[in-house]
């Protein structure tokens, strides 16, 4: 998979003996020379996305969704969905994950309050827009994927003043 980050190309690659990613970036202005030993970022799992937004790179793995600044910083729990990805007029991305269709910057996820699908083997998505609204459609098919797990529900405190 390869992208743009600011004034750098950058290249991700999946080394499925780790299970991991791995992702160059080039030197700036010079997009043809690469330092494989000292430019490079880990990222657990396969990729899946790939895009700079907000002045971030936005990247998705199959497990997790992360935004590079630098640094590094993860911002979901659950992947993206290959080949989803789209912008927005004004330069946000919007792609599918695990858990329904997000958006970044700021990260939002934009459906899972009210539907998180089973997401498939394959999938394309992009944005449609029709009479002054716009859909970002993403179009599955293919087995069932496996999804990340949803959080535990974890309740909240309760203090009970007694007044001793």
């Amino acid at each position: 998979m390869i992208a743009a980050h600011g004034n750098r190309m950058c290249v991700a690659v999946w080394e499925p003996e780790y299970d991991r990613s791995v992702i160059y970036w080039s030197k700036p202005d010079q997009p043809h020379l690469f330092d494989v030993e000292a430019d490079l970022q880990l990222v657990a799992g396969r990729i899946t996305l790939l895009a700079q937004a907000g002045g971030a790179l936005v990247i998705g793995t199959d497990r997790l969704i992360a935004a590079y600044g630098p640094p590094l910083q993860q911002i979901a729990e659950y992947g993206a969905l290959p080949d989803t990805v789209d912008w927005y007029q004004d330069g946000r991305l919007v792609f599918g994950t695990d858990r329904g269709t997000c958006r970044f910057p700021p990260f939002e996820n934009l459906t899972e309050a009210a539907l998180t699908p089973d997401t498939r083997s394959y999938s394309t998505g992009a944005i449609l827009h029709h009479q002054g609204t716009s859909y970002h459609l993403t179009v599955m098919r293919g087995a069932i994927r496996q999804r990340s797990p949803l959080a535990p529900y974890i309740p909240p405190t309760v203090v009970i003043d007694t007044g001793a």
